[in-house]
């Protein structure tokens, strides 16, 4: 079962290397994997990590040893606690004159973005879920892909009750 992760981590080098190394002895598969400095703590990273794990029980075990780590402050299942994911892709279709306008209307209900042309291929953007993404190089793969790059998934937890620390991050003046 897949399992999305987000964890808040000391900005250092070590940090990396000591979850990939979680991950490793407990010979988990790196699906999807996005660091990137938080905005709002500059000394900070968000780190989202897409995982195949077992069962319930071996996920739970992958957590706490996540949340044990020395440059690791913050963990959370996305899975359970209702996350939002997203995923980037850039997909090159080829796409001769005589049938480009019919692999462009399959792009239109993902609401792909053409954002390269040239004289046998289509370059689109597509965001969403990576089921979605999935779907949409299905379609095309009989018309023939060229080339693939996706980001893997980015995510965080949704706002709820619970969850009033949004509220420090403010980007309006009051």
């Amino acid at each position: 079962m897949k399992k999305v992760v987000h964890l808040l981590t000391n900005n250092e080098s070590s940090a990396l290397s000591r979850i990939l190394g979680v991950l490793s002895k407990r010979q988990c598969q790196v699906e999807s994997l996005s660091v990137t400095s938080d905005v709002f703590k500059p000394h900070f990273s968000n780190v989202t990590l897409v995982t195949d794990v077992r069962s319930e029980e071996e996920a739970s075990l992958l957590i706490k040893q996540l949340d044990k780590l020395i440059d690791v402050v913050e963990v959370k299942d996305l899975s359970i606690k209702g996350g939002v994911a997203r995923e980037l892709a850039l997909v090159k279709v080829v796409s001769p004159s005589d049938i480009r306008s019919e692999i462009i209307s399959l792009a239109e209900p993902f609401r792909a973005s053409i954002i390269d042309v040239s004289r046998d291929a289509l370059t689109f953007e597509l965001t969403g879920k990576s089921e979605k993404i999935d779907a949409f190089i299905e379609l095309v793969k009989p018309y023939g892909i060229k080339e693939v790059s996706r980001t893997g998934a980015v995510a965080f937890i949704r706002n709820d009750k619970e969850d009033s620390s949004s509220k420090e991050y403010s980007l309006t003046s009051n």
